[in-house]
């Protein structure tokens, strides 16, 4: 199967997911690097968790729906829509993302401002 773009985001995001799950189960791994400065072509921090939180609300709703099944092609487009309606490009997001997930630490610091990000968002019906 040919990797799109869009699937290949669906793929590293997953990876990561993964990876962050397991530095955090490993408290003393996961300090919080908040002072570390992103380069000025990466999403900064808060843009980062307006754009994960997004794409995470945008995965429950096909899970939600029934539709976890559906094809990968499907998947891929609800996260370029999602990517469009954040203002982001596909190469922007790549970029930030790899930069995020070679500092794992970091990005794991964030992570809980994605959780709290989701929960806000919830709680206001957004």
């Amino acid at each position: 199967m040919k990797k799109t773009p869009s699937t290949y985001i669906v793929h590293r995001i997953y990876a990561v997911a993964i990876a962050l799950s397991m530095l955090l189960s490993f408290p003393s791994c996961g300090g919080g690097k908040k002072d570390l400065v992103t380069p000025p072509e990466v999403l900064t921090r808060d843009s980062m968790v307006q754009v994960m939180a997004s794409i995470h609300i945008a995965e429950a709703q096909i899970q939600q729906s029934g539709m976890h099944s559906v094809n990968q092609a499907i998947k891929s487009e609800v996260i370029l829509q999602t990517l469009r309606s954040e203002n982001v490009d596909t190469a922007r997001f790549n970029n930030s993302f790899d930069w995020y997930a070679s500092h794992p630490e970091f990005f794991a610091s964030i992570y809980d401002d994605i959780l709290a990000e989701i929960g806000r968002r919830q709680s206001k019906g957004r």
